[in-house]
């Protein structure tokens, strides 16, 4: 078993975050990833060094805390098959996963290279400290 490990492509975009005022400061951040080839259930997708990222690319200051994530949207593979995130399993600062079909639950069995300009979209949730 392979994992076939994302690769940040371009930057984070802050899409949700507490009110001013709330005591626990989680923060939801839109992250797009390539992936290179998979083979189906010999391989598992994984994301790791979310926090680090978020937290070079925000030069905050402060330490992210992954909570959860989910597909945003599919990526493109080189052949246009669409590849989707399946559901997470956190671990630390990243997750592992498998790659799939639309409904979130059927495995790609094959899947060329996601195609520059087509990565599948991540957000993923932080506590923020």
């Amino acid at each position: 078993m392979a994992l076939v490990t994302g690769t940040a492509a371009g930057g984070v975009q802050l899409v949700s975050g507490n009110p001013t005022g709330v005591s626990v400061n989680r923060q939801a951040y839109l992250i797009n990833y390539a992936f290179g080839v998979y083979t189906g259930s010999t391989d598992s997708g994984a994301i790791t060094g979310l926090g680090a990222l978020v937290a070079a690319q925000t030069r905050s200051g402060k330490t992210y805390t992954l909570r959860d994530a989910v597909c945003a949207y599919p990526g493109v593979d080189s052949n246009f098959q669409l590849v989707y995130m399946g559901l997470p399993t956190l671990s630390g600062d990243g997750f592992t996963f498998n790659l799939t079909a639309a409904d979130g639950t059927t495995e790609l069995t094959t899947s060329t290279a996601t195609l520059a300009g087509t990565p599948v979209g991540v957000i993923a949730v932080f506590d923020v400290s």
